[in-house]
């Protein structure tokens, strides 16, 4: 049985960004692919539809939560599956600067094994520490038996101190990615056209991270909250993808 709650309205009308976002994602997957087949390209289109996992379970869960115990429980697990997702994409970037840094053949296989199997643990610790939550207007949680009659109906994840920590380590990976393409920039100095690829590169990759630290900033004050604030941050979302391809797009 499906219960008619009472979802806040503002989610309902992000879906608009998302969609936006999801089609950003997926379109340039697709055109970075096709502009040469190379191994860092199949990187970034598999990179692309993998983030649009995490965006399509954001689609999905904040309006469907509450309509069920047993869509509690479904979206649960696309929550699970969103937090494995963005794991995943945060690492094919620092795999794909390794493999700008040194090549194909230059990259050390073991280490980088080592590094995802560590990322693997800390992804499955994440899941097993997060849950989503139904709370009301004002962030009590509210039991399955008075869903249907609240005013307000929130669908929100619980945030802790081990969340927290578990949320800051993909942080770190893009900051050892940017730092690496860095390097590179700083080794390239008779070619103005391919650094300024590289930078589009390190702005595209940039963005995912920025856009994090965005809602987390502004989800923790109830008051800076709104759709305007939220398209925004979709928006710094759907552009990484459009630096990135324009770092792989070689000029006329």
């Amino acid at each position: 049985m499906v219960l008619l709650v009472a979802y806040e309205s503002i989610e309902f009308w992000l879906e608009i960004p998302k969609l936006i976002e999801i089609g950003f994602f997926w379109f340039l997957a697709v055109r970075i692919y096709n502009l040469k087949k190379t191994d860092l390209n199949k990187l970034f289109m598999i990179a692309f539809f993998t983030w649009s996992i995490y965006t399509i379970c954001d689609l999905i869960m904040w309006i469907t939560a509450a309509n069920s115990p047993t869509w509690f429980i479904i979206d649960n697990r696309l929550r699970d599956l969103q937090l494995i997702s963005a794991y995943a994409f945060s690492y094919m970037i620092f795999y794909a600067s390794q493999l700008i840094k040194s090549g194909k053949k230059g990259i050390k296989k073991n280490t980088m094994l080592i590094i995802a199997g560590i990322y693997l643990i800390c992804a499955i610790a994440f899941v097993a520490t997060d849950k989503l939550e139904i709370t009301d207007g004002v962030g009590n949680i509210l039991d399955q038996s008075v869903w249907a009659t609240a005013p307000v109906i929130v669908v929100s994840p619980n945030i802790s101190l081990i969340s927290a920590l578990f949320m800051a380590i993909p942080l770190i990976l893009y900051g050892v990615s940017v730092a690496t393409l860095i390097k590179v920039i700083n080794q390239i100095d008779d070619d103005p056209a391919l650094r300024k690829r590289m930078i589009y590169l390190i702005i595209g990759i940039c963005l995912i991270p920025l856009g994090i630290i965005y809602f987390a900033i502004v989800l923790s004050d109830p008051n800076l909250y709104n759709f305007w604030v939220a398209f925004i941050g979709r928006m710094i979302w759907a552009f990484s993808p459009v630096f990135v391809w324009r770092s792989q797009k070689k000029s006329d």
